[in-house]
This record gives structure tokens, C-alpha cells and sequence, in this order.
């Protein structure tokens, strides 16, 4: 079972493969993932095309920080909280930020606010 849509991971896609060719290229985040027992987050911009098991975005694990990360989205599938829940998407996330803006305002504030 995959985490992400067929339209999600093409967008993902796209957005790896025009920050290839623009390094400047800062894109919306596509996806916010979460861990519904736990205060975990992950908000995916891109994946890039060579190797599309591994997004790259901003993870917030509820622990007063926040880190850049790849993410290999496999290993998403198999985190569990504590009590057991799975990983899932966040179906009402609308980003409001691009990823950049996201990652300024998380170091600043500790976590994401979305």
C-alpha cells in the first residue's frame, strides 16, 4: 500500500526534476504526512527522479526541532506510534508557504505551524 496518489508522486517528480535543472526552484510542499498518536510530521516537496523511494522535505518530530531531511518513503509504511497507528496523509493540508518559508519559520519557532 502506497502513502501517496499516482498524482501526488508525479508532482513530487516534477518538482525533483525542475529543481535539477534551477537550484533556486522552491517549491510548495506537495504532501503533509503524520503520525495520528503521536506529534510527528512530515511535509514533503520533492523526490528526486533517480531515486524515487526518497522524498526530501521538512520533518517535525514534536521534540522542539525541526530538520531537513530525504525521507525514505518505505520505511514511512512501516513507523508505527505508540499506540500503533500508521502513518498517513493529512487529506485537509492546503500548504500556504513554499518549503523554504515553511523551514525559516520552524527554526524559529521550534516546530512546523500550518
Amino acid at each position: 500500500m502506497s502513502l501517496l496518489t499516482q498524482a501526488q508522486c508525479a508532482q513530487l517528480m516534477a518538482n525533483g526534476s525542475a529543481l535539477a535543472v534551477d537550484r533556486s526552484f522552491d517549491p510548495m510542499p506537495v504532501v503533509k504526512l503524520f503520525l495520528p498518536d503521536a506529534r510527528v510530521g512530515w511535509w514533503l516537496g520533492w523526490i528526486d527522479p533517480d531515486t524515487p523511494d526518497v522524498a526530501f522535505g521538512l520533518c517535525d518530530m514534536g521534540l522542539g526541532f525541526t530538520c531537513e531531511t530525504p525521507i525514505q518513503l518505505s520505511a514511512l509504511q512501516t513507523i508505527r506510534g505508540p499506540q500503533g497507528r500508521c502513518v498517513v496523509v493529512d487529506h485537509g493540508f492546503v500548504p500556504r508557504y513554499t518549503l523554504s518559508k515553511y523551514v525559516s519559520q520552524a527554526r524559529r519557532d521550534g516546530h512546523v505551524i500550518d
